[in-house]
């Protein structure tokens, strides 16, 4: 089953590189940044702290193994890439349900995910951080399960904290929560810990060396947290007399798509500078209400689902079929993944009364605690759509869960017998 998934999704992401998107034909805005980055790596030159190594560290080592021109190379690599999504799906689905059947809607259904098809035509950090994310919890559940295997989660987990930091808000909850309920041999979560801790060290030490100053990885973090808390439209930096970029600097999330916001916040210092992003930051969540607090909140969650196009498909995606998809793709992620997913993690909240522990139920949870952190980082620093599309494969996984639970249900009932969510 996992091979027939991965089959169709080559075939669907190899169709989209060859009609649609060639990431070579995307090299814009982010993604310019990425391949300029990796290209300065191959020079020996590493100095940007505006943003997390991983991504590009990723696509410098590609290009030392391609050349400077292998850009298509790289596209190919993006297709085997994604397509190595589906079934990861498709075994944490069946680690969740149970059943071959929920493997193979679920494994189907990444394979022919729109949002997560459309980045494989980019080069951006949401495709490997959305492999490494599920890698490691496909790890997790497969470590508390068996005890085998602690390493994989560990190392896919310290992975996508280089790609992405939000990802140790994951790492965290999980270990806290594995810790709490006695899960894994203490060897097992030393073992998950020891390649967190060391991409951890490896990136402060990074920081430390290029800035200066002590911080865990970049000062992107500084520039989510300032969005999340202000309602600045976008930022407009001038680098002060002597910088090695004497122009202004502007940067506009695609989340603020609209000019309800205020006037771009305009600063002298680079970009990511995070002293005067901080303070302002700061003076701004004093001079505001709870009231204000709790919608800009509300803001940066229901940003992971609505309120801004998919980007950069959208750039993109202007005519045709590929606009249909770029218009109506999230109308299938608020009327049937989003509701879905919910039903799911009833059933599973509905299963603990059920004293019984329970391989599945564990497996369940491990998957609700990282959805969990996605919603918890969003909060706390901002969200887009392009920020959940990582998660996507396990809101999927929630969404027919949920589906098996009904159905299950159903039958039971016309059995003459009580139905109740399996544990």
């Amino acid at each position: 089953m996992s091979f027939i998934t991965f089959v169709v999704a080559l075939a669907v992401r190899a169709t989209w590189l060859l009609v649609y998107q060639r990431p070579a034909d995307g090299v814009f805005s982010d993604m310019a940044g990425y391949v300029a980055r990796a290209q300065a790596l191959l020079q020996g030159q590493d100095d940007e702290t505006c943003f997390p190594p991983g991504a590009h560290w990723f696509y410098g080592a590609q290009l030392a193994l391609w050349g400077p021109d292998g850009l298509g190379a790289m596209g190919w690599v993006h297709v085997v890439l994604g397509a190595s999504l589906a079934p990861l799906s498709a075994l944490l689905a069946r680690r969740v349900s149970g059943t071959v059947a929920a493997a193979a809607v679920v494994g189907g259904l990444v394979a022919i995910w729109h949002p997560l098809v459309t980045f494989g035509g980019y080069f951006s950090s949401e495709l490997p951080f959305a492999v490494a994310l599920l890698a490691s919890v496909l790890g997790w559940v497969r470590w508390l399960q068996t005890g085998r295997g602690a390493v994989v989660p560990g190392v896919a987990m310290g992975l996508a904290y280089l790609i992405r930091p939000t990802a140790l808000l994951a790492f965290v909850l999980l270990f806290v929560w594995s810790c709490l309920r006695g899960l894994g041999s203490r060897r097992g979560r030393f073992t998950v810990l020891a390649p967190v801790l060391l991409a951890i060290l490896l990136g402060a030490a990074r920081y430390h060396d290029r800035t200066g100053r002590w911080g865990l990885i970049s000062d992107n973090g500084a520039v989510a947290s300032f969005f999340a808390w202000t309602d600045y439209l976008g930022l407009q930096a001038t680098p002060p007399p002597g910088a090695p970029v004497p122009v202004q600097r502007g940067f506009h999330p695609p989340s603020r798509n609209t000019r309800d916001f205020l006037p771009d916040y305009t600063y002298t210092g680079l970009r990511c500078d995070p002293t005067p992003l901080l303070a302002e930051r700061d003076r701004v969540i004093a001079a505001s209400s709870a009231t204000t607090l709790a919608a800009r909140v509300l803001r940066n969650v229901t940003s992971l689902f609505a309120g801004n196009p998919l980007w950069p498909e959208r750039t993109r995606a202007t005519e045709g079929f590929r606009q249909a998809l770029q218009t109506q793709w999230p109308w299938v992620v608020t009327a049937a993944l989003l509701p879905l997913s919910c039903l799911g993690l009833v059933c599973h909240l509905l299963s603990f009364r059920s004293p019984r522990p329970s391989k599945r139920r564990t497996a369940r949870t491990t998957v609700a605690v990282c959805l969990l952190s996605a919603v918890l980082a969003a909060a706390a620093y901002t969200g887009e759509v392009r920020y959940r599309v990582p998660y996507d494969p396990l809101l999927l996984v929630f969404a027919v869960y949920g589906v098996g639970c009904v159905v299950r249900c159903l039958r039971e009932l016309r059995g003459g017998e009580p139905g109740a969510p399996s544990a």
